[in-house]
């Protein structure tokens, strides 16, 4: 065997290490929705008017009116707003459900727990996980890929695996993050 067939063979393992871990920092709350289901941005409008204020739906308007540098602030504060109104909106819906037993499988492709829910292979849920310690919110759309019924000291539930259908980059690149951070055993900042 080559030098190259050797790198080429540690590289493959360190890029399968950094895809996946098994976590029991990771609460997952999770609703089925229809397949035609939409984001529904007047919900959470109306939401974040009652919430914050009628004065709170200009403040982009303002930060706009002071230049493109505000752009980057514009972006970050709506995206802290609507993890804050997805988690209200999780909490106050009583189809949310969260994932009874404790460990997830986590990757930046998808996600894997446990729960005593019926599910099929192609049912569409809405997730909303939260990464402890540092208090990361994640709401996404998924797609089951895959059903195993399991029966074991724990009873009978379903390990259910997703992959994400809808999951923006910031979001994405968090769960890189922290998936890094497990492996690596590094510290949260």
């Amino acid at each position: 065997m080559g030098i190259g067939q050797i790198m080429e063979i540690e590289y493959l393992k360190n890029r399968r290490l950094y895809q996946r871990i098994d976590d029991t920092n990771v609460i997952v709350y999770y609703r089925f929705i229809g397949p035609d289901a939409e984001l529904d941005s007047n919900g959470k409008n109306a939401l974040k008017e009652k919430i914050f204020g009628e004065n709170m739906l200009t403040l982009y308007d303002i930060l706009r009116n002071r230049g493109a540098k505000y752009e980057t602030v514009i972006d970050i504060i709506k995206t802290k707003v609507n993890k804050l109104i997805n988690l209200v909106n999780s909490f106050a819906n009583p189809e949310m459900k969260i994932a009874e037993l404790s460990t997830v499988n986590l990757s930046a492709s998808g996600i894997r727990f446990c729960t005593k829910k019926a599910f099929q292979q192609g049912d569409r849920v809405e997730l909303l996980m939260i990464f402890l310690p540092t208090a990361d919110l994640i709401d996404c759309r998924c797609e089951i890929v895959r059903v195993l019924d399991v029966r074991d000291d724990r009873g009978e539930y379903s390990d259910v695996a997703v992959k994400y259908v809808i999951l923006d980059e910031d979001d994405k690149h968090k769960i890189v993050n922290y998936v890094k951070v497990i492996i690596e055993n590094l510290p949260f900042r």
